[in-house]
């Protein structure tokens, strides 16, 4: 059945998503055993990909919300490691989450996706939670300063326009001209409530950092960075092929929280590039200036000419 409640008031408002379970961007459905299933219906996509593969944020997303299904619900989700092993290819998937340790204060799960028809394992997922309750200081004790940017609304917003439905769910408003810092927000309201579907929603979005598809501003800005390229004709001249090795999230408990429709800032850098990969890292705000998550990715990174030349690789 449907695991998701109905949204808490006091959201900002956004617009109704006439969906069911089975096409919930986030939902799981019961499926045998300990299993829960996503369903063809639920996949948000690329269309700019070929051959077109499963988004990894929405496996991140699935993973969190499987390791939850088996999880004590005083519990939070303190952080989430996946290794990416073969693309999918938006079919049913089956989660099967399976518990490695429980403690007092944390209890950690695997996760593993598997595609239902070829029996193929696509990610492997640490899925941990932690119990909050127990701490003697729930306050946030040092935290990194938020950078001053430009509220969203002075920003020039735009959709995702090269994935076929995740432009209909989540919009980016892109604050620097490389990209690599920007306010993105559910454009849609979800139904979350729970502290971990709001973990899923996050980590959802913390893929997007470097998996946008090739063209778009932030995969360019990291060439440019990590290969001297200075120009955007430069830039033209250059293919990307790119796709998620292995990605972590490590959320931050904070005073407020935040809420499925406001307005998040993402800082991203890029340590280093080369040899075929790239690592990435970005910070999650919520408006109240609080850091929501920390985010690595290694990455497949590769640039290819297009303009007939030799690639400077």
């Amino acid at each position: 059945g449907r695991r998701h409640r109905s949204p808490r008031h006091g959201q900002v408002p956004a617009v109704a998503l006439p969906m069911d379970a089975e096409t919930h961007p986030l939902n799981l459905l019961n499926g045998p055993g300990r299993c829960l299933t996503a369903g063809p219906r639920c996949w948000l996509r690329f269309t700019g990909t070929a051959p077109v593969r499963t988004f990894g944020g929405q496996l991140a997303a699935h993973c969190i919300c499987a390791a939850a299904s088996i999880a004590s619900q005083d519990l939070v989700c303190s952080s989430l490691h996946i290794v990416f092993l073969r693309p999918g290819t938006l079919v049913e998937t089956q989660y099967e989450p399976s518990t490695l340790r429980e403690g007092r204060s944390f209890s950690v799960f695997e996760v593993r996706a598997t595609e239902t028809a070829s029996n193929k394992t696509l990610v492997v997922a640490i899925v941990s939670f932690q119990n909050l309750r127990l701490e003697s200081s729930p306050k946030r004790l040092i935290s990194a300063k938020m950078p001053s940017v430009p509220d969203p609304e002075s920003c020039q917003a735009g959709l995702f326009a090269s994935m076929h439905s995740i432009d209909s769910y989540l919009s980016m408003c892109p604050i620097d001209s490389c990209g690599l810092l920007f306010w993105m927000r559910w454009s849609k309201l979800l139904p979350l409530e729970t502290a971990w579907e709001l973990s899923s929603a996050l980590a959802f979005m913390s893929d997007m950092q470097i998996s946008f598809a090739p063209g778009k501003l932030l995969i360019p800005a990291h060439a440019r960075v990590a290969h001297g390229i200075m120009t955007q004709q430069d830039v033209a001249n250059f293919g990307v092929t790119s796709a998620s090795i292995d990605h972590s999230v490590h959320f931050h408990a904070t005073e407020h929280g935040w809420e499925a429709g406001e307005w998040l800032l993402f800082e991203t850098e890029c340590h280093t590039a080369g040899s075929g990969r790239a690592q990435t890292a970005s910070r999650i705000w919520s408006r109240r200036g609080e850091l929501l998550a920390s985010v690595t990715q290694d990455a497949l990174f590769r640039l290819r000419r297009t303009d007939g030349l030799m690639s400077r690789l």
